[in-house]
């Protein structure tokens, strides 16, 4: 259930980035897969976090990915919002992350 409460607030952060004007706007088919990779790392290590807002994505090559992106505690309790940049490596197909560090 908590799995189906965090994927439901990630789509509502995307939902929210995708409505906001200003700067060019990632995709959503760019944030996707990295998207889902963040959720399985912050379930596994379990991270009351989410992502609230992608800030950017840089696909090096085709096997490695590093994106920033902007964190809040799951209930959004706080207003602080920390960005993190995440590294990834593509194993049979899926993003998977490899690193994190909170910037």
């Amino acid at each position: 259930m908590k799995f189906l409460g965090i994927i439901f607030l990630t789509l509502i952060s995307v939902i929210m980035l995708c409505s906001c004007g200003g700067k060019e706007r990632l995709t959503k088919e760019e944030i996707d897969p990295y998207d889902a990779a963040i959720v399985t790392f912050l379930n596994n290590k379990s991270m009351d976090m989410k992502v609230v807002e992608f800030i950017s994505v840089n696909a090096k090559d085709d096997d490695t990915a590093s994106c920033i992106v902007k964190m809040q505690d799951v209930n959004g309790l706080y207003s602080i919002k920390p960005k993190w940049k995440f590294k990834f490596i593509k194993q049979d197909g899926d993003w998977i992350v490899t690193d994190y560090k909170i910037l």
